[in-house]
Order: structure tokens, then sequence, then C-alpha cells
């Protein structure tokens, strides 16, 4: 994932429709910066691929 991706994993959720959405709430462990750990774990959760296609 490049850095530039990670901002794309996040909105508002007062913008979104809840019943238009499925809406969780998560508690992850990480070392590192959490907001990039967040980012790959709903990556990896709806695309159920472990890395880039184009990499």
């Amino acid at each position: 994932m490049r850095a530039s991706d990670i901002d794309g994993f996040y909105s508002d959720a007062c913008a979104l429709d809840p019943e238009a959405h499925l809406i969780l709430d998560y508690r992850i462990e990480c070392a590192g910066d959490p907001r990039v750990a967040a980012a790959h774990l709903c990556s990896e959760q709806s695309t159920a691929q472990w890395r880039r296609v184009d990499v």
C-alpha cells in the first residue's frame, strides 16, 4: 500500500447513511502508526488481497 492510498480508507461517520452502510468498531494492537495498520486491515478485509496486484 502506498502512503497516498491510506486516506482513501477513511470517511467521516457523520457523512455516511447508516441504513446503507455496515459500521463496525475494531480494536487492534500494532507496532507503528495505528492509522496505517487500520488501513491495511480494511484493505485485507475488503479485497482478500495480501498485497496490491500491480506491485
